[in-house]
């Protein structure tokens, strides 16, 4: 990870930057290797917490969005597949709409035919 971005990214209070999110979302659950390398990074972000926490809070937010929905298009799958084994196709309209629920037009969900 290029430190020199991340601490431009918070120089410039960038909270759309995705290496500074990544680095926040390293730091929230993995504890650091070589410590000394990342603690100036560290320190820089921990000066302003209000931004540090703006960015952990719009992570958590991005968490929360995935999980929810990972676990609904597993269902959803599972769901099908019983289904078709039964024998029992579900109705087009009614896979487009789940589809369009789980984001399938984004590339989130991919069902079987």
């Amino acid at each position: 990870m290029d430190l020199n971005r991340v601490e431009e990214s918070i120089r410039e209070k960038n909270y759309e930057s995705a290496i500074l999110q990544r680095f926040v979302f390293y730091r929230s659950l993995c504890r650091p290797i070589n410590y000394r390398v990342i603690a100036p990074t560290e320190d820089m972000l921990n000066k302003d917490m209000m931004f540090r926490k703006e960015i952990e809070g719009s992570l958590q937010v991005y968490f929360k969005i995935f999980v929810t929905t990972s676990r609904h298009i597993r269902s959803f799958m599972k769901y099908e597949s019983r289904l078709s084994d039964l024998g029992i196709k579900l109705p087009t309209w009614l896979r487009e709409k789940v589809k369009l629920y789980l984001g399938e037009s984004k590339g989130e969900y991919v069902s079987s035919p």
